[in-house]
């Protein structure tokens, strides 16, 4: 029986310094342990005591062996035991700046990436600041009578200094069509940010920083040799390690030197890493041939047919911002549209018949991404199949009668989608300012169309008024088409989502005109819409549409009031291609 013994540390060390490039270091520290039953509780290496039952080892504080300006320390701490489990051993370690006043313990997980070895444990990534010049671990295991073995033999440091990043690295790969980015909380219960626009349809790869701009230090490239996979499985992880930092780029090299250097990997685990402030990095280095979709390091051995995207930051207990989940929306966005993959669904795989958006822990034994994280990976799902598939309005049609001047009822048809949605009717007297809206309709999550009807009041009998439908899930605000009417004068106007089969721009109506006028055009297929009002010289007047619409029949109001009489002209332009010139006239 073990009773009011303490534990004996012998330490022999031995430190193996390599720099790798530049301003980067990696030294690792080895040091010998061994534990042995004596009632000594000193020893010049360091304290060992039993307390609250546990047996614990306080190191003596070392020097920290990085030579070189840094944006923080990162320590990698290793340790072998005849022991077959890590948590029979907690491992922590903490920084200080003179040896007297030191950081809170930082406890330190086993980094379940890593396969160090039979009885030999790799603990996750940890953060010290970068004025540290001293380290001490602590190792503590349970006072046990069946543990009559040294439970501790060995214990590795690795320092790594990944070198200041040049501002240069900060700034992402390229641009992007910009898409819509809207602020949501868990479920979903009204209207997003009322200042979101019309969806794009274009899910392209995100911006993002490449290898070769993170890596600079490190003489990365892009590409490289990879084995590449066709991805059926997202897979999502978080770090385990600083949430914040003034240097991300130097967090991600951080995670290459561990995972080439300490795990001996041929390059960094995940395809892609998300910082706080949803700036997306890409990891892995795409193949040689052109494919993005290469295998990884970061599922165990079912990395074939996954992607995998990690969360910088540890989530056992905190959330990610907001900014890295709308970016983790879009990359999971991005990936499985290009894949058409069903994010709500599982599909079988190597580890068992896993969820297409899964967590680490879904097929290997590990908390990540995090205990508070993992339970919202419901809601990412949801986030991501409401980003990719947005209501459709299918019709409405606006009923106007004589025995109620000042109501118009508009019966509304739309598409969920899979999704909750919520909309609204905005209306005014100005085609370009409608300011008024009518109270929120709520439609429940369907496959197939529903039918609601909504009321405009209020209305000024005789006077014309525009009027459109807005319709939004958690994710995306859809502004719809807009139509007229006279209020208090009986008419029936159903708009529907009739498909022209090709791209056609009418004349305008009336023509000629004073002061206002319609004009028409037909989409076969989504794009990008430019429509523009100029006159004879080619100098733009007025762009009356800017922006994505969908398939169907459009109609915009142009009003000349302003303008002199003469003739002008007006243009369709999709996806940056002319589609046809008319001309008009304006007669005052």
């Amino acid at each position: 029986m073990i009773n009011r013994s303490a534990l004996l540390v012998v330490i022999l060390g031995l430190a193996i310094s390599r720099v790798l490039a530049n301003d980067v270091e990696y030294v690792t520290v080895t040091r010998s342990v061994s534990f042995t039953l004596k009632s000594i509780p000193e020893h010049p290496t360091g304290t060992v005591r039993q307390k609250d039952g546990t047996l614990e080892f306080l190191s003596r504080p070392e020097q920290i062996p990085l030579k070189k300006e840094r944006p923080f320390v990162a320590v990698v701490i290793q340790w072998e035991a005849p022991l077959t489990k890590a948590h029979q051993i907690e491992l922590s370690i903490r920084g200080s700046e003179d040896g007297i006043n030191w950081t809170d313990w930082l406890q330190v997980g086993e980094d379940h990436h890593a396969t160090p070895g039979l009885n030999r444990f790799s603990g996750e990534l940890q953060f010290l600041p970068a004025e540290s010049r001293w380290i001490q671990y602590r190792a503590t295991t349970p006072v046990n009578a069946s543990i009559l073995i040294p439970p501790l033999e060995n214990v590795f440091l690795h320092f790594i200094n990944p070198g200041i990043t040049p501002k240069l690295a900060d700034a992402p790969k390229r641009e992007t069509q910009k898409q819509t980015s809207v602020t949501t909380q868990q479920g979903f219960s009204g209207l997003p940010n009322s200042e979101a626009t019309t969806m794009s349809a274009s899910y392209s790869l995100p911006e993002y920083v490449d290898r070769v701009k993170w890596g600079a230090s490190l003489n990365l490239t892009n590409s490289a040799p990879r084995t590449p996979t066709t991805v059926t499985h997202l897979i999502v992880h978080h770090s385990a390690g600083q949430n914040t930092a003034n240097d991300f780029a130097a967090v991600v090299r951080s995670y290459y030197i561990l995972h080439t250097q300490t795990n001996g990997w041929t390059d960094i685990g995940y395809n892609w890493l998300i910082d706080r402030n949803g700036v997306l990095y890409q990891g892995r280095a795409f193949d040689v041939n052109g494919s993005i979709d290469v295998v990884g390091a970061h599922l165990g051995g079912g990395n074939t047919n996954t992607m995998g995207v990690c969360l910088i930051g540890d989530f056992t207990s905190t959330q990610p911002t907001t900014g890295a989940l709308t970016q983790l929306r879009n990359v999971l966005a991005w990936k499985a549209n290009e894949r058409k993959i069903d994010v709500r669904t599982r599909q079988p795989h190597t580890l068992g018949n896993l969820f297409t958006i899964s967590g680490h822990r879904d097929g290997v034994a590990t908390e990540c991404p995090g205990n508070a994280f993992y339970p919202r990976l419901p809601e990412i799902r949801s986030r991501v199949h409401a980003y990719l598939n947005p209501p459709q309005l299918l019709s409405n049609k606006l009923t106007v009668t004589s025995s109620k001047p000042t109501e118009a009822t508009v019966e509304v048809a739309i598409h969920p989608k899979g999704s909750d949605v919520v909309g609204y009717i905005e209306y005014g007297t100005n085609v370009d300012q409608l300011t008024s809206k009518t109270a929120l309709f709520e439609l429940k999550a369907s496959e197939s169309m529903v039918a609601t009807s909504v009321t405009i009041k209020e209305l000024a009998a005789g006077t014309r008024y525009f009027y459109r439908v807005v319709a939004s899930n958690s994710e995306i605000v859809q502004k719809f088409e807009v139509s007229n009417f006279v209020a208090g004068v009986t008419t029936t106007i159903e708009e529907t989502n009739d498909s022209p089969r090709v791209f056609a721009l009418e004349q305008n109506f009336p023509n000629p005109f004073n002061p206002t006028t319609t004009i028409a055009f037909s989409l076969p297929v989504p794009g990008n819409v430019k429509l523009v009002v100029y006159n004879l010289f080619g100098q733009t007047i007025k762009v009356l549409v800017n922006n994505y619409r969908s398939k169907g029949k459009h109609q915009v109001h142009f009003d000349g009031n302003g303008l002199p009489s003469g003739v002008w002209y007006y243009a369709l332009e999709v996806n940056g291609q002319l589609i046809s010139t008319k001309k008009m006239t304006l007669l005052k």
